[in-house]
């Protein structure tokens, strides 16, 4: 399903999510995902020579973590159903951002997604795995 509203009940606002998929068995979570252009910054390397994510990277992962969240209202769980007939409860969070990483990025990454339940992908990765499935 493309473009999905997802109605945030503590602020009353309605937010649009890029996708949201539903599997075609019972063992797998539904799942949430974000898309961001390739070109987006993901590092931040000030003079000091200490990298730190960027703050679109923080915005984008809170983005999508607040969609999650969303659902642990029953409330919205029920909205989400009627309107779009699909049972939605803890889904999968992916963000897709940026292009290839390099070694200090990667390692980074690995870090912060230990942190947060957001997946985060970048364009060449997810392009190089869909041309693997799908020529």
């Amino acid at each position: 399903m493309w473009l999905a509203s997802i109605i945030n009940d503590e602020e009353n606002v309605t937010w649009s999510a890029d996708f949201v998929m539903t599997p075609k068995n019972q063992y797998e979570f539904a799942k949430i995902i974000e898309l961001k252009l390739p070109d987006v910054s993901l590092m931040n390397k000030p003079k000091s020579g200490h990298a730190t994510f960027s703050a679109k990277l923080w915005k984008s992962i809170m983005q999508v973590r607040d969609y999650g969240k969303a659902f642990d209202s029953k409330h919205v769980r029920e909205m989400f159903k009627e309107k779009y007939d699909l049972e939605m409860f803890k889904p999968d969070l992916h963000l897709i951002a940026g292009r290839k990483w390099d070694i200090q990025l990667m390692n980074s990454m690995k870090s912060l997604l230990r942190e947060t339940p957001v997946t985060v992908e970048n364009w060449d990765n997810v392009l190089d795995r869909l041309k693997r499935n799908y020529s």
